[in-house]
């Protein structure tokens, strides 16, 4: 099980931005993005190339996690309050808080109360 303060969904501007303004804060964060890119890939592959790379310069000394090639599939609350995700290769995040980027607009969620 993963464990973090803020699970960001989307591994494009908005959610590299969220990671460095989380950092800032002393927040831990971890990064789903359901493509399969790899590091390199997210930062060719992608439209804003060049503030990606600026982004993930800056966050690096903030060391998020990253799950790429996974997508969420429930997002549930334990009795402290925070939030249990589980993506499509099982991998469980347990965190006080989500950011949902544009990205995960794509998503087809089963949402538990």
């Amino acid at each position: 099980m993963i464990q973090t303060d803020l699970c960001i969904v989307g591994a494009g501007p908005a959610g590299l931005f969220a990671v460095l303004e989380a950092g800032l804060l002393n927040m831990r964060c971890h990064v789903l993005d359901g493509s399969s890119f790899g590091y390199m890939e997210l930062l060719e592959n992608s439209d804003d190339e060049s503030l990606n790379r600026i982004l993930l310069e800056k966050i690096a000394e903030f060391n998020p996690g990253f799950s790429l090639g996974e997508v969420v599939e429930t997002i549930d609350r334990d009795n402290d309050g925070c939030y249990v995700l589980v993506t499509n290769e099982h991998t469980i995040i347990h965190c006080k808080s989500i950011v949902m980027t544009g990205d995960s607009q794509r998503l087809h969620l089963n949402k538990n109360p």
